[in-house]
């Protein structure tokens, strides 16, 4: 479970980072106008690319779960591409209320207060 809570974390942030790059994306210029959940991701992800590549790496190449979550990714991002391309809302919101579903709704209420806590510091 903590391979998958690490690997996938890491992947996540790192991903969101380098599609800003490749974009182009100025940090200056997205920055002011960014939601308070961007900034959040932003931040961990420059918290973890202060850290050691090197550590990084080898916690995804060891871990035996790295391949098949990214297999799980890349699927479900393709997925996600599909129900845009589309413009098909309703698969979107199903997809949406399934992910709603799985954290249940008491989590989410706990969730929210850990993340409001979060955007007050970044707003």
């Amino acid at each position: 479970v903590v391979a998958y809570g690490q690997g996938l974390t890491h992947n996540l942030l790192w991903l969101m980072t380098a599609v800003l790059k490749q974009r182009n994306i100025k940090l200056e210029e997205i920055i002011p106008v960014s939601s308070p959940l961007f900034r959040i991701l932003l931040s961990l992800s420059g918290r973890m690319l202060q850290g050691d590549a090197g550590l990084y790496g080898e916690l995804q190449i060891d871990n035996e779960h790295a391949l098949t979550m990214l297999d799980t990714l890349e699927d479900l991002l393709r997925g996600l591409k599909k129900k845009i391309a589309r413009g098909d809302l309703s698969a979107f919101s199903q997809t949406f209320s399934s992910a709603r579903a799985y954290i249940g709704d008491a989590r989410l209420k706990e969730l929210a207060v850990q993340s409001e806590q979060l955007v007050k510091v970044v707003s």
